[in-house]
């Protein structure tokens, strides 16, 4: 598994820029942004989320507890919800 240490290696760049550049930090010129997308794009980078999720503290995840669900009612509720989000 590709992470950002082995696109800083590539661009020579640090770790931190990569960080910078993936996450669409002005810190980083777009230059060197378009670089590392282009690496990140080559080595067939994938954002580890759990990692994302522990840093950043959101799942983006969204429970619903239906004690029924049969009917249209509900799939059109659910169905709403995931448009709306």
């Amino acid at each position: 598994m590709v992470g950002i240490k082995d696109i800083a290696k590539k661009a020579g760049v640090s770790i931190s820029t990569v960080s910078y550049a993936l996450n669409g930090s002005p810190k980083v010129t777009e230059k060197t942004r378009k670089r590392i997308m282009t690496i990140a794009n080559e080595l067939n980078y994938i954002p580890n989320m759990a990692a994302r999720t522990l840093k950043t503290r959101e799942t983006k995840i969204i429970g619903v507890y239906l004690t029924n669900y049969g009917g249209i009612f509900y799939g059109t509720l659910l169905e709403g919800l995931t448009q709306t989000l």
